[in-house]
């Protein structure tokens, strides 16, 4: 039987609480586009929905790029993935 590691699911349960809080936060309905463009929010529905895009994993913004064939989407992850690059460099 796996040991459960306490203090991560209580630091992960932390996380999401903040999480759900913020959501709560956002427009009724999911709000307009522009307010996760200003916002720098992912709104693409899903586990990462409201998350800010600095924040988004690198191997989530790879499948975006591979798997989405077009659109604003596919265009931020590919935008975010050159700014983290140009931003060691």
């Amino acid at each position: 039987m796996a040991k459960l590691n306490w203090e991560k699911l209580s630091r992960d349960s932390r996380q999401q609480d903040a999480r759900d809080w913020y959501l709560k936060q956002l427009p009724a309905g999911g709000g307009s586009k522009s307010f996760y463009e200003e916002n720098k929010l992912w709104s693409l529905k899903g586990k990462h929905y409201g998350t800010h895009i600095h924040k988004l994993p690198l191997h989530y913004l790879n499948w975006v790029i591979d798997n989405l064939n077009s659109g604003t989407y596919k265009q931020t992850a590919i935008d975010e993935l050159y700014r983290r690059h140009n931003e060691l460099n």
